[in-house]
């Protein structure tokens, strides 16, 4: 396999979160069979880490990847921050807005970068949003996982499914809910476990209103009292309150282990 011309995959402007749209993205899929969601996606952003796309050995990593994303009208709350595992919205620039899927995406062989250039000013997706994109897409192969018989119990709180997607929509601020659950294990049905909520909202402490937190934490303290579930603490923190230790030591919980029957986990 040849050695990858590094200068110029650099001299053609190629990086992390690069925008491909139009003819650009008809000839990069061009010649190969895709799936019917390449071909119908409005652009590609590309994914793959910058140190790879210009690593000297072919041999080593030899393809790239993108996003295959849709552009839509506005955003769904459901979908922001990476609340929902399969499916992102993001606003990447005044009033452009484009829909992520965690399943439609494209692999190509990185030697075809090579003898396609683009301009300088190409669009590209911020570091600050492509971090977030990068971090939901993450979730997949990372997200911890809670004892059966607890996501057992949590399924069964009556209309959870819907009181989660109202919550969602109402509270559009809320980026993740952390679970502090003992034991972390499976327990006989005589057994109880022991529960603590930390809620994190977008945004900074400073920047709040006045006691925006109550109402949240009223909710979820109702929602989230039931029988087999000692619930010791709710809270909510802004993003510059919580701390570095508290995210080594709680589980992010995704909503997607109970079965919603909404939108809110498509």
């Amino acid at each position: 396999m040849p050695e990858l011309n590094l200068e110029r995959i650099q001299k053609n402007n190629w990086k992390q979160g690069v925008i491909i749209e139009d003819l650009l993205k008809t000839e990069i899929i061009t010649g190969t069979q895709f799936y019917e969601h390449i071909k119908d996606s409005d652009a590609l952003i590309l994914y793959t880490q910058d140190c790879d796309l210009i690593n000297l050995d072919l041999a080593k990593e030899p393809y790239v990847e993108f996003f295959c994303v849709k552009k839509i009208p506005s955003i769904n709350k459901n979908y922001l921050f990476g609340k929902n595992p399969r499916k992102m919205h993001l606003e990447l620039f005044n009033d452009s807005f484009f829909e992520f899927d965690i399943n439609k995406r494209l692999k190509i062989d990185r030697s075809i970068l090579v003898d396609i250039p683009l301009e300088a000013n190409n669009p590209i997706v911020s570091r600050r949003k492509m971090d977030m994109v990068l971090d939901w897409f993450s979730k997949k192969y990372t997200r911890p996982a809670f004892p059966n018989e607890f996501n057992e119990i949590i399924k069964s709180i009556p209309s959870i499914d819907k009181k989660l997607t109202k919550f969602n929509s109402e509270f559009s601020n809320i980026k993740r809910i952390f679970f502090s659950l003992e034991p972390e294990e499976e327990i006989a049905a005589s057994e109880n476990y022991s529960l603590d909520i930390y809620i994190l909202l977008d945004g900074l402490l400073l920047d709040s209103k006045e006691n925006s937190k109550d109402d949240i934490i009223s909710k979820f303290e109702k929602l989230f009292t039931t029988e087999r579930i000692k619930l010791n603490v709710v809270d909510c923190l802004f993003e510059d309150e919580m701390t570095i230790y508290e995210l080594g030591i709680f589980k992010v919980w995704d909503k997607e282990y109970i079965t919603l029957k909404n939108n809110f986990a498509n």
